[in-house]
């Protein structure tokens, strides 16, 4: 009599994108303390010209950027997250410490296994 048939091993559990998808918006956060559009582009490939724009201003008015950001909503379909990104940044401007609330919507999206930001609102 031939030996049982061992039943087939349960799948493997889909990998948690969370720890990925944060660090895209850490990424973005770091991105934003290089005061480099550059920078913010690479964090950020759908940036926007008027964005861009916007950020290159605010740069040249600020120094000693400190962008302290996390996700309080996620929601994760297939390949798109949406999340909902608040925080604070903290700078020197006009020889004055600032610190203001950040608070936005991102839409990252995976491919070739990394997750990048899609959009920002």
């Amino acid at each position: 009599m031939p030996a049982p048939v061992p039943p087939p091993a349960p799948p493997a559990a889909p990998e948690n994108p969370r720890p990925l998808i944060d660090g895209a918006i850490q990424f973005y956060a770091r991105a934003l303390e290089s005061r480099d559009v550059q920078q913010v582009r690479r964090a950020y490939p759908g940036l926007t010209p008027q964005q861009a724009q916007v950020w290159r201003d605010f740069f040249g008015t600020v120094s000693d950027l400190k962008v302290d950001i996390a996700i309080k909503q996620l929601q994760i379909t297939g390949d798109v997250a949406e999340a909902q990104v608040e925080g604070f940044s903290q700078y020197i401007q006009n020889r004055r410490p600032q610190r203001q609330p950040m608070s936005f919507h991102a839409t990252l999206e995976r491919t070739s296994g990394t997750w990048r930001i899609g959009s920002i609102r």
